[in-house]
Formats: C-alpha cells, sequence, structure tokens
C-alpha cells in the first residue's frame, strides 16, 4: 500500500489488487501531473509495463539505478516486493554508486 500524505492527514491510498499488480511512487502524489524538470514515475511505470511480471528484485533494482529514476538527486530509493516479504531501502549520501564504486577501485590499486 502506498499512503500519501498531507498536511492534514492522508491524501490518498493505493493498494496492490488483480488489477493493480504494481505501484510506482515519487515525491509527487499520483493524481497530479509529474512536474516538466522531474519526471521519474511516468517512465518507470512505462518501463515496468513494457517488461510485464516477470520481475525479479534484481531486474527491479536495475531499473531503479536507471536514469531518469536514477540521477543527481536522488537521495533515497525503496524496493519493496510484498509476496517475497523483501524489502530494500537505501539512502544516497555523496557519490552516486557508480563513482563510489571507481573510487574504491581506485584507492585498493
Amino acid at each position: 500500500m502506498v499512503i500519501e500524505r498531507g498536511v492534514n492527514g492522508t491524501h490518498a491510498a493505493y493498494e496492490l489488487s488483480d488489477d493493480i499488480w504494481f505501484l510506482v511512487q515519487t515525491n509527487y502524489d499520483r493524481d497530479q501531473p509529474e512536474p516538466v524538470y522531474d519526471q521519474r514515475r511516468i517512465p518507470m511505470e512505462r518501463r515496468v509495463r513494457e517488461r510485464g511480471q516477470d520481475f525479479t528484485v534484481d531486474t527491479v533494482l536495475t531499473e531503479m539505478f536507471t536514469w531518469p529514476n536514477f540521477n543527481i538527486a536522488t537521495i533515497m530509493t525503496a524496493v519493496m516486493v510484498p509476496s517475497k516479504n523483501y524489502h530494500n531501502v537505501t539512502s544516497w549520501y555523496s557519490l552516486n554508486p557508480s563513482e563510489r564504486r571507481k573510487n574504491v577501485h581506485l584507492s585498493q590499486e
């Protein structure tokens, strides 16, 4: 379930069902258009629909770490798979993961 909160309480709530087999939530309420400068939900929903229900945790993480969902402004990524009792919440600090890997690799040489 995704619960959107406002200053005065719950704004909206969305649940998985037979018809809704995935939910993508970004910084913006789902009933409002995403701002032109930060469109992430709609591209991710399109990629998930194109791929279909053949997802693993690894494929979800791969999609989450793909632009525009993963960009310079990303501060947190959360992936939850209720049917597998899986959740992963990562807070990003400093460098993005690809830069961090390069720096770790360089520092080990």
